[in-house]
């Protein structure tokens, strides 16, 4: 009985987690294509503010509505314009970093929630940051 339990369950499991990436080709989604989803800012000394910009393209055939971008540390900050972008528009999220006294090389992470058909997206700003001489 527990074996039946278990398995049925790992079926339902496994038919949620890849039934949910299949789709026809004539069914209605969103989907985000970044240009780049990691951003190397080079070497920056401390104390100074670093943006920059990642562009997408909205290539399915409903509009691309982001809800949020959350950043995986205090310091960094994401803007982005809240209209739906059109199938086939474009559209930009600006990620900033403001980098006070943190020294050595640096990964922050941003998580893009929006109604693209296979869920929140990353997106990477990466550097190393030195103390001025």
């Amino acid at each position: 009985m527990k074996a039946s339990v278990i398995l049925i369950v790992f079926s339902a499991w496994l038919s949620w987690g890849f039934g949910s990436y299949h789709t026809s080709g004539n069914e209605e989604k969103a989907v985000i294509h970044f240009d780049s989803t990691e951003i190397s800012f080079g070497k920056t000394t401390s104390g100074k503010t670093i943006t920059r910009e990642f562009y997408f393209t909205n290539t399915g055939n409903i509009p691309l509505i982001i809800s949020c971008v959350k950043a995986s540390n205090s310091s960094c900050c994401a803007s982005f314009d809240n209209v739906p972008v059109l199938p086939g528009h474009r559209g930009k999220i600006i990620a900033s970093y403001s980098n006070q006294s943190h020294q050595g090389i640096k990964r922050f992470w941003f998580a893009v929630e929006s109604n693209h058909y296979a869920g929140a997206v990353m997106l990477i700003l990466s550097g190393e940051i030195i103390t001025e001489k």
